[in-house]
């Protein structure tokens, strides 16, 4: 893993643990934003949501579009069994 995926993985795993989420929790990440230029989100969605035994919540500024996603009109093309939470709906 990059140094900075890796950091984020063993901080997330410390949260868990802590926070004694179980397989009736959902865990939402927000600010992924952030991230872009230095991780993919879908990178960290891959290495994070294994981590969690119930959901995995992902909000992050984009666009939807034809059944795509795409996070700061920067990546094309994920294909997540995800729901969409839109302006117009």
């Amino acid at each position: 893993l990059p140094k900075y995926l890796a950091y984020i993985a063993e901080e997330f795993t410390k949260y868990i643990a802590h926070n004694n989420i179980d397989s009736n929790a959902v865990v939402t990440l927000s600010g992924v934003g952030s991230l872009f230029g230095f991780l993919k989100i879908k990178d960290v969605v891959d290495t994070l949501a294994p981590l969690v035994e119930g959901r995995l919540l992902v909000l992050f500024p984009g666009s939807y579009e034809n059944n795509n996603y795409r996070l700061l009109d920067g990546y094309d093309g994920w294909n997540y069994l995800a729901v969409p939470i839109t302006a117009d709906k």
